[in-house]
């Protein structure tokens, strides 16, 4: 039966309330009675939910999707790093398809878990994760600063994620990618393989004040780094020429003066597409502006250095995240078995197998 004006509606003999409020959906019960009693309890009930009486309709701090991203990123801004906010925006905005409009309340466990299984069959599995564990600190901020009461729904586990190899230039394909580089982007690569320094958060805001090529040291501010802590790398004879040379032809060069610029004296935000397209005219596939910096990790271990002085030269937060690298080059290890035998005085013959008498 069509709802009358005041949401109430009759199903066979039964009366029922069927009331929105910000949002909300009531749904309430009535009972078998005359249009005009259904009418004044339907009025009662509504009034009980106004005031907070009633059990499930007492109104709760539930704000939209939409207010609480804006709030989380107004947050994220005066905390975290520009590069951690814009992370957050992508992810936000991808959820945002999805759960645009929604009351918090209504984003169930149920809806969380279908998203997450959507990403993953649609080739996104590292992606779903980063904007489950997002959504997830959304929840937890509202909740912490009373904007929604309520559980959240984003507490499932990451999902593992497969180990891929990872890819390092070879010596061969740097050449070949700096002949088809800009002089600035080769020397941005330059100093990306050969210091170890993450190409857009690092490289590019590096200034000049942080290059002492006396010393021959780069300092990574704190404010830039992942691990949020000031590193120091030395410099090797290459990014020292690179960089000398890069300073010369170069008419910005204060301290304050960022060290990559464009030909107006503008720092670089992004040089991704140039990347991507320097690679392409150098033929060379699957790399990306961070395979510079497994380079960087997979030829210190080629070299032999130890795995805790690789993680402090490129400023890894874990051991785990420098042991992928030890695993990069099955020559150098088999050189490294090789050492064992070297060291034996002698040679051990296996015993010949006897013969079987016929």
């Amino acid at each position: 039966m069509p709802r009358s004006g005041n949401g109430i509606y009759r199903r066979g003999k039964t009366w029922w309330l069927d009331w929105r409020y910000e949002g909300e959906r009531y749904q309430h019960r009535l009972g078998e009675v005359s249009k005009t009693v259904a009418a004044e309890l339907a009025t009662v009930y509504k009034t009980r939910i106004l005031k907070g009486e009633a059990g499930i309709g007492r109104k709760r701090k539930n704000v939209t999707f939409d207010k609480a991203a804006e709030i989380f990123l107004e947050w994220a801004e005066t905390t975290k790093k520009p590069l951690t906010v814009q992370f957050y925006r992508v992810c936000l905005a991808r959820l945002g398809k999805t759960f645009k409009g929604k009351r918090l309340g209504k984003i169930t466990p149920f809806a969380v878990e279908s998203y997450r299984r959507q990403r993953v069959k649609g080739g996104a599995p590292v992606r779903a994760n980063r904007e489950m564990a997002t959504l997830r600190a959304l929840f937890n901020k509202m909740i912490e600063w009373g904007r929604f009461e309520g559980v959240n729904p984003a507490t499932r586990k990451i999902t593992r994620e497969p180990q891929r190899r990872v890819r390092f230039f070879s010596e061969d394909e740097e050449s070949r990618l700096l002949e088809v580089c800009s002089p600035t982007l080769a020397a941005i690569v330059t100093t990306c393989i050969h210091a170890g320094l993450r190409m857009k958060s690092e490289a590019l805001t590096l200034r000049w004040g942080a290059v002492d090529l006396v010393q021959r040291k780069l300092y990574v501010d704190a404010a830039y780094a992942k691990s949020s802590k000031l590193r120091t790398v030395p410099t090797n004879s290459t990014v020292l020429a690179t960089l000398m040379e890069h300073r010369r032809s170069s008419q910005w060069t204060g301290p304050e003066d960022f060290v990559f610029v464009s030909k107006e004296g503008s720092p670089l935000r992004d040089i991704r597409s140039s990347f991507v397209r320097a690679c392409e005219r150098a033929e060379i596939k699957n790399a990306t502006p961070h395979t510079c910096r497994h380079t960087f990790g997979s030829r210190l271990a080629m070299k032999g250095v130890h795995p805790r002085a690789i993680q402090e030269l490129g400023g890894w937060a874990t051991l785990k995240m420098v042991e992928r690298y030890s695993h990069l080059a099955p020559s150098h290890l088999a050189d490294e078995v090789e050492k064992i035998a070297r060291t034996s005085s002698k040679v051990v013959e296996m015993p010949k197998a006897k013969k079987r008498s016929k």
